[in-house]
């Protein structure tokens, strides 16, 4: 079976599946990907199936919301709240394909967003799906870029008091500290900043920030850090990251260099938290602000990374967005077309290769509702081999923080 093929049964499995059996309703693993995966189809081919069956989904969370039952409603962050209805919400209307009455509830759902964004910070949580960077990223797809603004302020004062390092306190003890990735971390934050610059909003200290973070960053990597004279967790690994996915101090009080700092590490490659990710970020920042320095040390991450393809060297066992195939195919793809090496392209290929593999296995299983979730099912996968197949949809990986 071949890419068209695969692609082409997922389109029909998405179609016929009954929302009633997609018991979650969130943008990630639920059925508001769900639909916004039908709406990407539609915008592509036409169907007006896909519409439908966007009309039908809406409908469902609604009634569940106004029988004060919706999951939704327990919630307020991009990963399992209602920011992702207001970012269906929005690309419906912007799409004129829903009824601008439906303006007011997105108006209200994004007042909600900027003042939970607000309190995540002071509570000094930045994680991307849990907490004040997965806002503030909301914040600036719907285009609401004067609470943008706003929120911008309060985390620049925040990086001002506390040495421009953001330590997340949350429960998770995988998201406390200086976390390194996407999923939960400071290069998130670092992504969703070069949105807000791009969008021409207080670009001089927009940029400030950028910078000064990303070079905090790097005291904590393996240019700056010899990885045998500090603490290390989590050993046992092949690879050596170039950065840790994370780092504590009991005191909160971080010292690169101190014995009381512990550095946390995994030989994973994926979207979620890995250098390869990080790698895309540090790319970007180079590129927007010509910086010759940062693409040198990029330059010199991507020469080791491109070499990892066994599980020892990646922790890779399935085709999914979050850390599988399809996240560290299209993190090529991306990486392909944002730079001017020539050294992405054959480990694209490669990635790709092995999801359309992982896939021939999915697809020979027993149907289940975690098929249809976009970050750990099919859908980002079938977005991936669309774009092989030379149907890129357009924006389906803003969420993703890849374009």
């Amino acid at each position: 079976m071949n890419s068209e093929q695969i692609t082409s049964l997922i389109r029909v499995r998405v179609l016929i599946c009954n929302i009633v059996d997609v018991v979650k309703e969130d943008i990630l693993t639920g059925k508001l990907g769900l639909a916004f995966t039908c709406l990407q189809i539609y915008k592509s081919i036409g169907d007006e199936a896909y519409l439908q069956k966007v009309s039908d989904i809406l409908n469902d969370i609604f009634l569940n919301i106004n029988n004060s039952n919706s999951i939704l409603l327990e919630k307020m962050s991009l990963a399992n709240g209602l920011p992702g209805l207001g970012l269906l919400l929005h690309y419906l209307i912007e799409d004129n394909l829903i009824d601008n009455g439906l303006a007011e509830k997105l108006d209200l759902i994004t007042e909600s967003v900027y003042k939970k964004c607000i309190i995540e910070i002071s509570h000094q949580n930045f994680d991307y799906f849990y907490g004040s960077t997965g806002l503030l990223y909301y914040l600036i797809e719907v285009k609401s870029l004067k609470l943008a603004a706003n929120v911008f302020e309060q985390i620049e004062l925040y990086a001002r008091e506390n040495d421009y390092l953001f330590y997340n306190h949350v429960d998770d003890p995988y998201c406390q500290g200086i976390n390194f990735g996407f999923a939960h971390g400071s290069f998130a934050l670092l992504a969703v900043l070069t949105k807000l610059y791009e969008s021409n909003i207080l670009q001089s200290r927009v940029k400030e920030l950028i910078l000064k973070s990303l070079n905090k960053l790097f005291l904590f990597s393996r240019m700056n850090i010899d990885y045998n004279n500090v603490t290390i967790m989590h050993k046992g690994f092949d690879y050596p990251s170039f950065f840790p996915y994370n780092v504590t101090a009991n005191n909160d009080i971080i010292n690169p260099l101190s014995r009381d700092t512990l550095y946390h590490f995994t030989d994973r490659l994926g979207w979620c938290n890995s250098d390869l990710s990080r790698l895309y970020i540090i790319y970007k920042i180079a590129y927007l602000f010509n910086s010759q320095y940062y693409i040198d040390i990029a330059d010199s991450i991507s020469e080791e990374i491109v070499s990892r393809r066994d599980y020892k060297d990646t922790a890779i066992s399935d085709c999914y967005m979050c850390h599988g195939t399809s996240g560290v195919a299209h993190l090529y793809k991306r990486l392909s077309d944002l730079c001017t090496k020539n050294i992405f392209g054959s480990s694209y290929d490669y990635w790709v290769k092995q999801t359309i593999e992982y896939m021939h296995e999915e697809l020979d299983k027993s149907p289940s509702e975690k098929d249809l979730e976009l970050l750990t099912g099919w859908l980002a996968p079938y977005f991936v081999l669309e774009e092989n197949n030379g149907h890129a949809y357009k924006n389906w990986d803003s969420i993703f923080l890849l374009n």
